[in-house]
């Protein structure tokens, strides 16, 4: 389930806004206020983080034989 972070207490997906307090997220389904480094797959925006290629471009590793 790439690309979705999952809140660790009501298991809400892509459910985080940013929270009042420097590096919190708020989750809309059950209000829990997490820090961002508790959310797996979370950044410092409350959203996915992007660890994919850019669209577009192909990977670079080419098949050794």
């Amino acid at each position: 389930m790439a690309g979705q972070t999952v809140c660790p207490r009501c298991g809400a997906q892509d459910s985080f806004i940013k929270g009042f307090l420097p590096e919190t997220c708020v989750c809309r389904v059950c209000q829990s206020q997490l820090d961002w480094r508790e959310i797996p797959g979370c950044g410092p925006d409350c959203k996915t983080l992007k660890g994919e290629a850019p669209s577009g471009e192909a990977s670079t590793e080419s098949p050794e034989d």
